[in-house]
């Protein structure tokens, strides 16, 4: 039979028994206070938007790059091209004729 009076401290064995408020009181200790979390988000919102700016810059940058590349590539084809316009054109036109070949249905 239960008593009502009982505590629910005394359900525990004597040597747990009191340490419930110990350890809320612990807790509370490591718990930052709501000040330090919100500044902590916001560091957090401040380095991400610091990332976010780094990215796009990357990004702007390797586009850059790329047209760069691409245009040298172009430069260095047509300097090889324009002194050997015939071969080259004839060269173009057997791989044409060949790839169409094989692309069309049987």
């Amino acid at each position: 039979m239960t008593d009502p009076a009982r505590e629910p401290a005394d359900d525990q064995p004597p040597e747990l028994a009191g340490e419930t408020d110990q350890l809320t009181e612990a807790d509370d200790i490591y718990k930052p206070p709501y000040d330090a979390r919100e500044a902590e988000l916001e560091a957090l919102r401040s380095d991400m938007n610091k990332l976010r700016t780094e990215l796009a810059e990357i990004a702007a940058g390797t586009s850059r790059l790329i047209i760069l590349e691409a245009d040298a590539v172009k430069q260095m084809a047509e300097t090889r091209i324009r002194p050997h316009l015939i071969p080259a054109l004839v060269a173009a036109g057997i791989v044409g004729y060949v790839w169409s070949a094989f692309l069309r249905p049987r």
